[in-house]
């Protein structure tokens, strides 16, 4: 029997691609390359950290850029610009279409190539995705991420843009399937916008006048992630005396297993040494907004891998910690979404936020806190507004009275929460850190494309914004009528629940009466408010407490329909 010498075959196999590339340069690469967005595959693909110039640094440390398709679009990419000639053609995940992060890859291939083809077959199950008179459309593969296809043809050392041709594709799998092999495609030429380069259909009139708003990244300059605990069954407790039952078996234990059991596994990084360590340190027991309307406990020492996995910049989301009163009482901060996939208006929090608090469909949760506290030698506590004074003077500089800081929040609060502005724009807002008209802006009084607030307008956004803030917050509680059937039930506890025409089942024996549809729909993020509550407290009895709770919430929810109805109203 002969054995088969692998490495042999492999140096041989080598050898012949090696003289076969040395005599006839690459240039056709087809491939379906793997996605795997947390991959740790190296491969530099620095040429897409950048502006779409290629030259600016982009400035994010937290991106999608390490998954695997897009070393495999940067690999193909440099062997045809070595041969200064050659066709990519990928199938591969649709995310660097339109997602803001991949701008400097978008910039980079529109300079490697002449023209560029993409086929967007769409069918993302995480987008929930629908055809565009809201029929079934499925993925052509048996995945959740939307597919595209690309075809880049280099013919020329032209430094020029590419042009860009794009089709969309919709549909179920079969019919897909069937328009592909016929070639049945129409395509339309991108007009590029010269700061993102989405490669989809984007940009007009309403473009330019949305551009001419205010980033909130810029008005707030200081904001941070929520912070990954890493493992929130644990590290996030529902009281604080249960947070600290837990950490008294990491304080007390007296080998590692007994922090092994309580953790069950360790993420990366994470060791049953630096966890007691941790807790040993000098951090703060702080309540953390972990879902809307839903807040637990946690420890935080800003130390990483220990207690919680990737706390943040301390530096900032410690503002949020800081035990003195800013100027308007406990500080609060504005929780804002950066993601590709949908437009989610803010909300509001007087804690830490956990990264995942709006859903998992967001890319990023970010909170800037609204003011800044810092120790001053001369005086107890110095407070300072996180609002940069010059992006702040061309938000109001038509206004007749200078706004307080507090204002300018509950304005943004206000109008990223107006229906008619977010609908207007929601193409726009959903792609980078969401935009807020400047106040009385003479330019664009007269202009269809663009949104007009006048200073009326202004004063209506900030009081509709600060009760909207209030009840967020549950400031405010807003009475309404629920009850539970039966009056006194002996089973509380909260199990497969189901709602219909205004009842919510809790178990087999009891039921919760009086929560409107349109309530019980209501969606802060991606997450369905009362639906997910209950899901994530299954198991657990109900108290009076509790109960309490979820009265607040569908009197918080009521009054946001409400409110939200009142901002369309002022367009009238």
């Amino acid at each position: 029997m002969t054995l088969f010498d692998f490495s042999a075959a492999i140096t041989d196999e080598a050898y012949h691609a090696d003289t076969w590339k040395a005599r006839r340069p690459i240039k056709v690469v087809i491939g379906n390359p793997p996605y795997l967005a947390a991959s740790t595959n190296p491969y530099d693909i620095s040429a897409y950290k950048t502006e779409t110039d290629g030259v600016t640094d982009f400035g994010e440390r937290k991106h999608w850029l390490n998954d695997d398709y897009v070393k495999f679009f940067r690999f193909a990419e440099q062997i045809i610009d070595k041969n200064n000639e050659g066709v990519l053609a990928y199938v591969s995940n649709n995310g660097y279409l339109d997602n803001p992060t991949f701008r400097g890859m978008r910039g980079s291939l529109l300079r490697s190539f002449d023209k560029i083809w993409i086929v967007n077959l769409h069918g993302s199950a995480n987008k929930k995705e629908t055809t565009p008179d809201g029929g079934k459309d499925e993925n052509i593969f048996d995945i959740m991420q939307g597919v595209s296809l690309f075809i880049g043809v280099k013919k020329t050392r032209l430094t020029n843009w590419a042009k860009v041709y794009y089709a969309d594709v919709w549909g179920t799998r079969d019919a897909k399937l069937e328009i592909l092999e016929k070639g049945d495609l129409s395509f339309t030429e991108l007009k590029m916008d010269q700061k993102m380069a989405y490669f989809i259909p984007f940009g007009s009139d309403d473009k330019t006048a949305y551009d001419k708003g205010i980033s909130i990244a810029d008005l707030f300059p200081i904001y941070v992630t929520g912070i990954v605990s890493g493992r929130d069954e644990v590290a996030i407790a529902p009281t604080k005396t249960e947070l600290s039952r837990r950490m008294d078996i990491v304080r007390n234990a007296v080998d590692d297993k007994d922090i092994m059991d309580l953790w069950g596994k360790f993420s990366r990084g994470q060791t049953a040494e630096k966890i007691r360590n941790d807790v040993l340190s000098d951090g703060v027991v702080t309540p953390i907004s972990f879902r809307p309307f839903d807040n637990r406990w946690t420890y935080y020492s800003g130390n990483s891998c220990g207690w919680v996995l990737w706390p943040r910049e301390k530096g900032t989301i410690g503002h949020l910690l800081a035990e003195p009163t800013s100027p308007i009482g406990q500080n609060i901060g504005l929780v804002f979404c950066k993601t590709s996939r949908t437009f989610f208006s803010p909300f509001v929090s007087k804690t830490i936020i956990a990264h995942r608090l709006f859903s998992a469909m967001c890319e990023i949760t970010y909170i800037a806190p609204l003011y800044l506290y810092s120790e001053n030698e001369l005086v107890d506590e110095s407070w300072s507004a996180n609002i940069n004074s010059d992006v702040y003077l061309a938000l109001t500089q038509n206004l007749s009275a200078k706004p307080s800081p507090i204002d300018v929040f509950n304005y943004v609060y206000g109008i990223l929460h107006d229906p008619v502005y977010c609908e207007k724009y929601e193409q726009y807002l959903c792609r980078g850190f969401p935009r807020v008209p400047i106040i009385n802006d003479s330019n664009t009084k007269d202009d269809s494309s663009a949104f007009y607030v006048s200073e009326e307008m202004f004063n209506q956004y900030v009081a509709i914004g600060e009760r909207l803030r209030k009840v967020h917050l549950m400031d405010i509680k807003v009475p309404v009528e629920v009850v539970l059937e039966p009056t006194m039930p002996d089973d509380m506890e909260i199990g497969a629940i189901k709602y219909k025409n205004g009842t919510l089942q809790l178990n087999r024996n009891t039921k919760i009466v009086g929560i409107p549809e349109a309530v019980w729909k209501y969606q802060i993020g991606g997450h369905q408010v009362l639906d997910k509550w209950f899901k994530e407290h299954r198991g657990q009895s109900l108290s009076i407490d509790s109960f309490t709770h979820i009265e607040n919430m569908v009197g918080a929810l009521t009054e946001t329909i409400h409110l939200r109805d009142a901002l369309k109203d002022l367009h009238k």
